[in-house]
């Protein structure tokens, strides 16, 4: 077979490569084309029409839109594991990597919001703090009843303040400003403050993965699903939060402590989240291991037993400057805060209104499933508690759950790359947390892909794999003309969800183990032929 040489085989792509860019833009191309019209709430009125992408769908009668969705996402996650496979082999360039990112982003970039109508819950609240009022304690309804802002926000967050943090607020003021007021303007300011988070997060993956291992990276944190309709096509905060982190973190992981410490209170004031992020950082400087002094190492190497407790001695008697160090980060990022917090009325206002997310649950939160399944099983044991109080109780254990993941991760904190540490207390918030919407799962997936490897990038793939499908509005409309079978959708959701969480980690455990065997397998060919 003839493969250019040079420059020309540097601009050549393999076969596989383009069916694998053609099946994942034809699977983003269904995700557009119907993700929006199925997020659309009958209460709420988008601006426009966006040439018919977002026309209303009758929700009293069966449809094959949701199909389209499922099947779109479906082959968005093929195509996308099909190219992890790929790069974790060697064989996908970043160059390649990139050219995948951009094709597949250009149907999501043109499209109109999918999935989700909180990008319109940003504008409202632009709005109410360029016309004069607080986010933290007007709701949208403050705005004018004939304002398309108003309109278009899901009615169920109309009475809701501003869960965001000060920086998330300003920036949507900023775009409603430089929008002049029009909605479809602040839209497309938003989408385009997510696209250059999702150009941050690529960067920062190839800026911080071994250079074998870039296109894992890109691949893993770029190209994912998630990332791909629920930052960028629906323009959650997500985007440029995560981007601050990943830069963040990879910035005090090379000894640029005020840069990176000053990234992480600035994503952290776009939504809280972040601390964690901060609190890892501040932990991973005060644990780092700094030179010990002659002495030190003199009576570490000495042959009578005791040198390793005279290191040790050595190491407690520096732990007041690391906690001098801690301290001096936490004064660097308190005072980042303070400057951030300036930029509107209140600047605590939203740790009060920081749980107003929490208030609708989600049927394929874990903890809900936990709660559910208890629920039966009291059942089955003739015991009546209350569903509320079973519910407190598994949402109080998961965060339980959650503090102990982070104080161990914290104790341990130089046992693994600071991004690694950040990303497994992100995601332990994001899936014990009392409730769970699919683009809380990069809060841990995109520092996790930055270095992939090992357990990292296994669960990657597991929960992206799972969290792709999760928030897909309306798929009832498949059996709306079946109320039985609707009817026992609604009431066993959660073990809908909890048999989707399984499936997606048996089907990347057998990928998993298949690529194990074929990498042993041209292994041992190689070694043969070599012989």
């Amino acid at each position: 077979m003839y493969l250019p040489s040079g420059r020309f085989r540097r601009m050549w792509t393999p076969p596989e490569v383009v069916l694998i860019g053609a099946a994942g833009f034809v699977g983003v191309v269904l995700v557009v084309a119907t993700g929006g019209r199925l997020a659309r709430q009958s209460l709420a009125s988008p601006p426009t029409s966006w040439l018919g992408l977002l026309n209303p769908v009758n929700l009293t009668e069966s449809s094959g839109l949701p199909a389209l969705l499922v099947g779109g996402v479906a082959l968005t996650l093929l195509a996308w594991l099909r190219a992890g496979m790929r790069a974790h082999r060697g064989i996908l360039s970043p160059r390649q990597a990139v050219g995948l990112l951009a094709v597949w982003s250009i149907p999501v970039c043109l499209g109109p919001p999918i999935l989700s109508l909180d990008v319109y819950s940003y504008a409202a609240q632009g709005m109410l703090l360029a016309t004069g009022f607080d986010p933290y304690h007007a709701a949208p309804t403050a705005l004018a009843a004939g304002s398309p802002q108003l309109a278009a926000v899901d009615p169920l967050w109309r009475s809701a303040n501003a869960p965001y943090g000060p920086l998330a607020v300003t920036l949507f003021r900023l775009a409603h400003l430089v929008a002049g007021g029009s909605l479809i303007g602040v839209i497309v300011l938003l989408r385009l403050l997510a696209l250059a988070g999702v150009v941050l997060i690529a960067a920062c993956a190839v800026a911080g993965a071994p250079r074998h291992r870039r296109a894992d990276a890109l691949v893993l944190a770029a190209l994912n699903p998630i990332v791909l309709f629920q930052l960028l096509g629906a323009a959650h905060l997500e985007a440029i939060m995560m981007g601050l982190v990943v830069a963040g973190l990879l910035a005090v992981q090379r000894g640029r402590a005020v840069t990176g410490l000053v990234l992480l209170t600035a994503a952290a004031a776009i939504k809280w989240p972040a601390v964690l992020a901060v609190a890892a950082a501040i932990a991973w400087r005060a644990g780092a291991p700094s030179r010990p002094s002659c002495e030190d190492a003199r009576n570490a190497s000495r042959g009578d037993g005791h040198g390793g407790g005279e290191l040790a001695a050595g190491w407690r008697r520096r732990a007041p400057a690391r906690v001098a160090g801690a301290a001096r980060d936490a004064i660097v990022a308190g005072a980042a805060f303070a400057g951030l917090a300036a930029l509107v009325p209140d600047g605590l206002g939203w740790v009060r209104t920081a749980t107003t997310p929490a208030t609708v649950l989600t049927g394929y939160t874990p903890t809900s499933i936990a709660a559910d399944l208890l629920g039966w099983g009291a059942g089955l044991l003739d015991l009546d508690p209350s569903p509320a109080g079973i519910l407190t109780f598994t949402q109080h254990a998961g965060l339980a759950a959650t503090g102990a993941v982070c104080l161990w991760t914290l104790a341990t904190i130089r046992a693994r790359p600071l991004t690694a540490s950040a990303g497994a207390m992100l995601l332990a918030l994001a899936a014990l947390g009392p409730v769970l919407h699919p683009w809380y799962l990069t809060w841990g997936l995109v520092p996790l892909a930055v270095r992939p490897g090992g357990p990292a990038r296994m669960a990657v793939l597991a929960i992206a794999s799972a969290g792709s499908f999760l928030g897909l509005q309306h798929c009832s409309l498949l059996v709306a003309d079946h109320p039985a079978a609707l009817r026992w959708l609604r009431e066993h959701g959660g073990l809908v969800a909890l048999a989707g969480y399984v499936a997606a980690a048996a089907l990347c455990a057998a990928v998993s183990r298949g690529a194990a065997v074929t990498a042993s397998r041209r292994a041992a060919v190689a070694a043969s032929r070599r012989a």
